[in-house]
C-alpha cells in the first residue's frame, strides 16, 4: 500500500502562502523520489586512436553535466594522465593517496575518497607516473568504479579510457552503461575505429554512441558509423574547463543525458 503524506494547513494562512507551501513540499517529494529511483550511470569515453581529443571532450562533458546540476565523478584511466593541464589545480595525487589505494584494494573508493577534488565536477587527481612505476595493477580502476557506483554519491561516473585495444580496456567498457566512441573525420581514424569495433558487440546500439570530433563540413567523410553528435573544429586553443564546456556539440550531448 502506498504511503500517503498528510500536511496540516492552518485556516488563517493566505492563499499565496498555502500555494507556495504545497508547491515546495511537492517539489521536495519529487526530488526525494527521483533520488531513490535514479541509479548511477557509468559513461566511458573511448577512442581507437590517440590524439582524438577524447580527454578534452570527456572533461567538457563532465563540466556540462555538473552545470546541469548533476553530481559527476571523472576518472582518468590513461597511462600518462595530463588532464591536469585544463584544471585550476595542476597538482597530482599526493603520496598518501597512493598509500590509501594500496592499503586495501577491495575498498579503494572509500580509502581514496578524502583525496577526491572538485572543480564543478569531482575528479580523481592525476597520477604522477604510470601504474607500473607506482606498483599498481590496472584492475584498481574497475574496483574504483564499482565502489563509487555502489556508494550512490554520484549521478554519473565518467571514465576516460586510454586509446587502443587491450583486454583491460575492454573490461572497463563492459562496466559502462554507455560508451562514447570518439573518431576524427580522416581515413586513418575511421580505419582504426572499424578495426577496434570488430571486437565490440555493436548490436547494442543504445550502449555505443559515436562522436565525431574536430568536424569540418568540407572534410566530411562517408563512414559506416551512425554519428550521434558532431563537435565542430575550432581555431581557438582549448586551455581550460570553461572553454571545453562551452562547445555546442558537447553541450548538446550533455543535455541528452541530463
Amino acid at each position: 500500500m502506498q504511503q500517503v503524506s498528510v500536511y496540516s494547513i492552518y485556516k488563517y494562512k493566505g492563499i499565496k502562502e498555502i500555494y507556495n507551501e504545497l508547491i515546495y513540499r511537492s517539489l521536495d517529494k519529487i526530488l526525494a523520489d527521483e533520488k531513490s529511483v535514479r541509479q548511477t550511470q557509468v559513461i566511458a569515453w573511448y577512442s581507437a586512436i590517440g590524439g582524438s581529443g577524447k580527454t578534452g571532450l570527456g572533461l567538457g562533458f563532465s563540466s556540462c553535466l555538473s552545470n546541469n546540476h548533476r553530481k559527476v565523478l571523472y576518472i582518468n584511466a590513461e597511462s600518462i594522465q595530463a588532464f591536469g593541464y585544463y584544471l585550476k589545480n595542476h597538482s597530482v595525487m599526493p603520496t598518501d593517496g597512493f598509500r590509501a589505494i594500496r592499503s586495501d584494494e577491495n575498498h579503494i573508493y572509500g580509502n581514496i575518497r578524502p583525496y577526491i577534488r572538485r572543480e564543478g565536477f569531482w575528479y580523481i587527481p592525476p597520477f604522477q607516473a604510470t601504474l607500473e612505476a607506482l606498483n599498481l595493477d590496472y584492475s584498481i580502476y574497475s574496483r574504483l568504479i564499482q565502489g563509487a557506483k555502489e556508494s550512490g554519491d554520484y549521478d554519473y561516473i565518467i571514465v576516460d579510457i586510454e586509446a587502443g585495444y587491450s583486454t583491460e580496456k575492454m573490461e572497463l567498457l563492459k562496466l559502462a552503461d554507455k560508451v562514447l566512441i570518439v573518431l576524427l573525420p580522416d581515413p586513418i581514424s575511421l580505419y582504426k575505429t572499424e578495426f577496434v569495433t570488430k571486437n565490440l558487440d555493436l548490436r547494442d546500439s543504445e550502449k555505443y554512441l559515436f562522436i565525431c570530433n574536430r568536424y569540418r563540413k568540407e572534410n566530411s567523410l562517408q563512414n559506416k558509423f551512425s554519428i550521434q553528435e558532431y563537435v565542430e573544429d575550432t581555431e581557438t586553443p582549448m586551455e581550460n574547463i570553461e572553454q571545453l564546456a562551452n562547445r555546442k556539440g558537447i553541450q548538446k550531448l550533455a543535455y541528452m543525458f541530463s
